[in-house]
């Protein structure tokens, strides 16, 4: 989930999902994500049973067969930290949390996949997650790789998140702040049920004027 601002739809050979983006603060409490409350989802629950739980999804995604998919987001830095000084002289451990929800035609829950992860974070440099480098990318191979040689070569997913057509889609992520604005990475790659590669994608954001609280990620169609 990067923290550069964006908000433009991107399309992928065979998904739609969302992407992650950064959230400091401000999350009521039907946003926080804690396991207790995903505990309490259920398939067939309805959709207001879902909002009753977690509030407004921040996004929605419609598409055939009247299948809609809901994105919740959560980017926690520990206690003391805040928006004022997301860029301070230490490093600490940041904890991001994932939640999609699939709901079927009659807008009750087909499908839920929750994920938690605690992303490389250095405030003193404004730097979240690493670079993926191109020697890295030319070793995932559609068909082949595994989601398990994914993790050994790049080290976990900052997050795993459910496409429209309830596949899982697995993403890597890179924000910086340098001189002259921020860059950013996304690495989204989609996998079959038995967790080999079908196919990804990376997008690269060359460094620009940023904003620390960026709007969130807008889904993407095949």
């Amino acid at each position: 989930m990067p923290l550069a601002s964006r908000r433009a739809a991107r399309r992928t050979p065979t998904s739609k999902t969302a992407s992650p983006s950064f959230v400091l603060g401000c999350a009521s409490p039907g946003r926080l994500l804690g396991p207790a409350a995903v505990q309490q989802l259920q398939h067939g629950q309805s959709r207001d049973e879902v909002v009753k739980i977690f509030g407004e999804p921040r996004e929605v995604t419609t598409g055939a067969g009247s299948r809609t998919l809901y994105a919740y987001y959560r980017f926690d830095v520990p206690i003391g930290a805040s928006n004022s000084d997301f860029i301070s002289p230490f490093r600490d451990e940041a904890k991001a949390r994932t939640l999609t929800i699939l709901l079927n035609g009659q807008n009750e829950v087909e499908k839920f996949l929750f994920s938690e992860s605690k992303p490389d974070l250095n405030r003193s440099s404004g730097r979240v997650g690493r670079k993926i480098t191109t020697a890295e990318l030319a070793k995932i191979e559609s068909n082949k790789t595994t989601r398990q040689e994914l993790s050994a070569l790049l080290g976990p997913p900052y997050a795993e998140m459910l496409t429209l057509e309830g596949n899982i889609n697995l993403v890597w992520v890179y924000f910086e702040i340098m001189a002259g604005g921020a860059a950013s990475q996304d690495l989204e790659v989609l996998v079959d049920d038995g967790g080999k590669v079908v196919t990804f994608q990376q997008t690269r954001r060359e460094p620009r004027r940023c904003r620390l609280l960026p709007r969130q990620p807008s889904p993407r169609r095949s």
